[in-house]
């Protein structure tokens, strides 16, 4: 498997990595960083989520453990949360500062799809779209309230 994330220079010709993280005891799935570049998350088939600070020594900051595999993460666009889809087709808001869960989601999806294979937040964090195992392509309108009501704008077979 695949459980370190490696981090190289960009701007370097050199191959090897500046360091390498032992991330997850799963492979990893998913990874991205926040847009000032300090803190990268990821996510693995462990269940695990994690953000790491980068601004000297990697280190973790955050981490949140679940019982089913991550198998997709996005930020969304306040910063202070990321989204998470997991396996069994459910999705989690975590916050940051309260280090845990805000809502848990279970959108309607085609009737034969459980997992999620990918979810992307659009910046104004009003519409959430998620692409299935089996390549449905799903789009929500996020109710202005709270992330907690989603609700179907289109859908289609990739």
């Amino acid at each position: 498997g695949h459980q370190k994330i490696s981090l190289f220079e960009l701007t370097s010709n050199n191959p090897q990595p500046i360091t390498t993280l032992n991330a997850h005891k799963g492979n990893v799935i998913a990874l991205g960083f926040f847009p000032d570049g300090h803190f990268m998350f990821s996510g693995g088939d462990d269940g695990s989520i994690r953000i790491w600070d980068l601004r000297h020594e990697p280190t973790e900051t955050n981490l949140f453990e679940f019982d089913i595999p991550c198998t997709a993460l996005a930020l969304h666009p306040n910063k202070k949360d990321l989204i998470a889809a997991f396996q069994n087709g459910t999705i989690e808001i975590l916050n940051r500062a309260k280090e845990k869960s805000i809502y848990t989601i279970t959108p309607e999806k085609p009737s034969d799809e459980v997992a999620i294979h990918s979810i992307s937040v659009h910046r104004s964090g009003k519409q959430v779209c998620i692409a299935t195992m089996k390549g449905n392509i799903v789009v929500y309108d996020v109710d202005s309230e709270g992330p907690h009501d989603w609700k179907v704008a289109h859908k289609w077979k990739a």
